[in-house]
Formats: structure tokens, sequence, C-alpha cells
């Protein structure tokens, strides 16, 4: 048993996260050092921290959250608070909007931590400034002190996962969008400056996750089209096409590769029949998921999406000549999206649903850190609900619009008075 333990949330809406970082205390030798206790039951990590508290000389507790979860988690945050050990908070959520965890936990790590939390450990171990540590935030006499971060790292420098605890899973390939979605906190938290790891070292770990039994390949990218990239009006077809036929070249016939499919998606604009054969020859998706948002040109200006109605037309057609369901996204709920906009989105969603396309319908949630932080969601009718219900029942529509709407609420009304801006 060593001095030191972590204790990590390591929920299913947050193992991502975790990953990445696991995979970053690998490369700074600091795994070693501590005892690493994962739970995706709250109330069982709480159990387990009460149960090993005797046994260490110092305990942490490692919590990443979205806003989502912060408006749900009002018990939990209670409890985490009551807890006595030192309780560290990252992901989405603490670097929109960093005030409102004060009192709940006791640094913040904002954007990314690779660097940041690693160095933190480090110095806390060897008894150093840890405090000082660029790229957190404490609170000192009820204000917060904000210590300036360290800048974006190059991905291809950290690893992506921690061989020594295996925890695989999607394979983050690109980091940052060239776009600026106004609803988006991925453009404003991690940058429009696009990162991609490169080809060599992605195949270096798909091979590792392949000898330790991992089958299915998929990754994590705002856009899987834009992979190789560093323009956002060009597509690196043959960045692709090396990508997936040297995945194909490491897995043969016994894995599958899916690209442009959950947990990522593709902008409409990026699709022409060259890439998706691509991935038909070499993928095994049975779907494409295409970010269209709004069937309102309109609201598609408006909220800064940078293409039309018409590319997604276009894009669902490409898809389905290749015999690939496409999956549509939607977003209703826009602030200032009026009964029009909502029409023309239920209208462009059933000429969808007739070409063989499956939709995904959201409900905007406000973000922090986003440029429309604070606005007001657009309210739903009850025909709307019952028409999403309706196309549910056949399973064209898919989603979970009305546990969104309420999150959208809750953020709405609970947040939205705390300054994000330090």
């Amino acid at each position: 048993m060593k001095e030191y333990s972590i204790f990590i949330f390591y929920h299913k809406n947050n193992k991502n996260s975790f990953r990445a970082i696991l995979g970053s205390l690998d490369k700074y030798e600091l795994i070693q050092l501590f005892d690493f206790y994962f739970s995706s039951n709250l109330q069982k990590l709480f159990a387990l921290i009460r149960e090993k508290k005797s046994f260490y000389k110092q305990m942490f507790l490692m919590v990443s959250l979205m806003t989502s979860q912060f408006v749900e988690w009002t018990g939990y945050l209670k409890s985490i608070k009551a807890e006595n050990l030192i309780k560290l908070a990252g992901g989405p959520h603490p670097s929109g909007l960093p005030l409102s965890l004060k009192g709940f936990f006791d640094f913040v790590f904002y954007k990314e931590a690779e660097v940041s939390l690693a160095e933190f450990l480090r110095n806390f171990v060897d008894n150093r400034n840890f405090i000082g540590t660029p790229g957190i935030i404490y609170w000192e006499a009820q204000k917060p002190v904000v210590n300036k971060h360290p800048g974006r790292i190059n991905i291809n420098d950290f690893p992506p996962f921690s061989k020594r605890f295996k925890k695989y899973g999607p394979l983050e390939i690109t980091r940052g969008c060239f776009f600026g979605c106004k609803y988006c906190q991925t453009p404003y938290l991690m940058d429009k400056e696009v990162r991609h790891r490169r080809v060599d070292v992605i195949l270096k770990w798909v091979e590792e996750m392949f000898k330790s039994g991992m089958k299915d390949i998929r990754f994590i990218t705002p856009n899987a089209f834009s992979y190789g990239s560093c323009d956002r009006k060009k597509v690196n077809k043959s960045a692709i096409y090396e990508l997936l036929s040297g995945i194909r070249g490491i897995i043969g016939k016994q894995g599958r590769i899916f690209f442009g499919s959950f947990p990522s998606e593709v902008r409409p604009e990026y699709v022409d029949e060259d890439i998706v054969e691509i991935v038909s020859k070499f993928c095994d998706n049975e779907n494409i998921v295409i970010g269209c948002q709004s069937g309102s040109n309109r609201i598609l200006e408006f909220i800064n999406r940078g293409h039309t109605v018409e590319d997604v037309m276009k894009a669902v057609n490409i898809v389905k000549k290749y015999g690939i369901i496409p999956v549509v996204d939607f977003i209703i709920g826009f602030p200032d999206e009026n009964e029009e906009d909502i029409k023309k989105t239920i209208g462009f969603s059933e000429r969808l649903i007739e070409k063989g396309a499956i939709v995904h319908m959201h409900y905007f949630m406000p973000l922090p850190g986003t440029p429309f932080w604070g606005k007001k969601p657009s309210p739903l009718s009850k025909d709307i609900f019952s028409w999403i219900g309706r196309y549910s029942s056949k399973g064209k529509i898919f989603g979970s619009i009305e546990k969104q709407y309420q999150f959208s609420q809750n953020i709405y009304d609970i947040l939205r008075r705390i300054e994000f801006a330090l």
C-alpha cells in the first residue's frame, strides 16, 4: 500500500476524459506513486473513501463534470463537500463555470489538464508549491485565484490511454474545431486550433488495444472527415485513407472499424463520394452521423454552423448511395428560434426520414463558456413532443429530449446568474 491514493468517479459520461488523464499520469511516471480506486457509483465511492481513510497519508477525489451532471447532483455535491480529502474537479463544466464549484471542490482544473494535473500531483508528493501549479483555480479568503494555463498540448506527445490500467475506449484522433458554433463548448474551451494525432501514433495504439482484446475501434473527434486537415475548407482524403487502411491492416477481419459514427459525427459539407467510398471499403459502419442541427437556414446562420440545409440533403443522398444509414443530428429550442423555424426543422426531418435517414433529436442547453451561455431556451409546444413521440415509436427518431428539456430549464434557472468569466 502506498502513502497516497486517488479515488476516481469513473462514470460512463466521463470515462473518455479520465482515459486521457490516466495516460498523462503514466507518461509522467506518477501512476506508481498512488493507489487508484474507480467506481461508477458515487455512493459506493464515498463508502470506499470512508473505508480507506485511515490507510493513507493523503487521499484525492477526482471528478469530471458536464453541466447537465452538475445541476442533477445537488445531493451528491453536498456529500462531496463533506468528505475529508482533497477534492479535484475538471471537465467542460468546471472549465466553463468554475465559480459554481466554490465550496464543493478544493481545486478546479480548467481546459486541458494533462500537464496541470500531473504537475500538481508531482508538486504535492515532492512537498513543493502545489497551489502555484499552472492551470488551476482555488479559493483564498473566499476569492478565486486563477493560475495561468500552461497552454495547448501537442496530443502526439501524450498517450490517449494508460497501458498500466488498460482502460481503453474510443481513441481521440483530433482535438479542437475549426468552427465556432455558438452552442458548442469545444471551440471555446479547447480552442479553434485543430490538432490531429499522427497516423503512426494512432496505429501504435490500435495495435496495443487490439492485442489486449479490443476488437471494435472507434474514435473521438468533433468531425471525423476533418482528420488530417489544417484547413476548414479542405478534406485530407489521403490522410483518412492512410489511417483506415492502416488500421484494417492491423486488425484484419477479426476486428471492426467505426468512423464517422458514435461517439463522433461528420459535418455535411465534408461528405463526398470519395470519402464515403473509403469508409465503405475499410469500415464496418451501419451508419454515419451527420450534424445538421436545424432545418432552418436562418437558424443555421444564426448559430454559426457554416453550412446549409441543402448541404445536409446532399450528404444524406451520398451516404445512402453507399448503403449506409444517415443518422442526422438536430437541436431544437435555440434562443430566438420561432415557431416557423421549428416547423422547418420538423418538415426537413420528415423529408430525411422519407429518404431512409434516422433523426437524433436534442433540446438546446445553454452551456457555460459559449456565446449562448445564459440565453433563454425557446419553449416547445405539446404538439412538438407529440410529433417526436409518434416518430420515436416507429424507430425513426431517438434521443432523450424530455430529459434534456428539463436539464436545460434547470441550467438556465439555477446557473445563469453565475459569471463564467474570471
